[in-house]
């Protein structure tokens, strides 16, 4: 199979680290592959070249304005949890969840932030906005994928009614009563954050955003494919 058609062929199957590692067929295989991705990292770079050029001939301004819009949405995305071994999930709602009758605190907490990640009508269609409700949605099977997603799924009516609500000085109140509802109240600010900073964005902003986050993805892969070659 010519080179051509492995490309076209990995556009479609990936390149997997099992793939990469190339533990499949034989030696030829292993030697196709390497070529395919070869390649993909070659035209890649090109193009990301070609993309930086363009950056460089940016209005001063417009590339300082950029560096820090990139710097924000990182540091946002940094606070906010990435997977299941997060202390979110591994202690913070866990502990909440336990508690048989939550000071009123607790209990605005709760209700804040799990509007940002359920609707009013699922909520209701849940029992209403009560302690019990609050229980069962916090337990549920779906809640962290809910969490994990929600900078992403939130939107403008979820915002309003969080800022709607949150004031100055409720979240350091919040913890008095329970740090773990604190910490679940930091986190609801952080989405809210999150999404009005990418609200407030041009579009030729977030292209180029876009941009250096797809040029980053990519320079880990060619790092990670340089290492399974030595590695190979």
């Amino acid at each position: 199979m010519n080179q051509g058609l492995w490309n076209y062929v990995f556009s479609f199957v990936g390149t997997s680290p099992q793939l990469m590692r190339l533990r499949l067929v034989s030696r030829k295989w292993k030697r196709n592959v390497e070529l395919s991705i070869s390649a993909t990292v070659k035209s890649q770079n090109l193009s990301n070249a070609r993309l930086l050029s363009e950056k460089e001939a940016l209005d001063e301004k417009f590339k300082a304005e950029l560096e820090d819009a990139y710097k924000t949405k990182h540091d946002l995305q940094d606070s906010l949890p990435s997977n299941r071994r997060h202390f979110l999930f591994t202690q913070v709602i866990p502990e909440i969840q336990r508690m048989p009758k939550p000071p009123e605190a607790v209990l605005v907490a709760a209700w804040m932030c799990l509007c940002l990640m359920f609707s009013d009508k699922e909520i209701k269609k849940k029992g209403g906005f009560e302690w019990k409700v609050y229980q069962e949605l916090l337990k549920s099977k779906e809640l962290a994928n809910r969490l994990l997603k929600a900078p992403e799924t939130v939107d403008e009516a979820k915002v309003r009614k969080f800022q709607s609500i949150i004031e100055e000085g409720l979240t350091e109140h919040t913890a008095k009563r329970s740090i773990a509802a604190g910490e679940l109240l930091s986190w609801g600010t952080a989405v809210v954050e999150s999404y009005n900073h990418q609200k407030g964005l041009s579009s030729e902003m977030k292209y180029w955003i876009n941009q250096l986050e797809r040029m980053q993805k990519e320079q880990e892969f060619h790092d990670y494919f340089a290492k399974l070659k030595t590695e190979c």
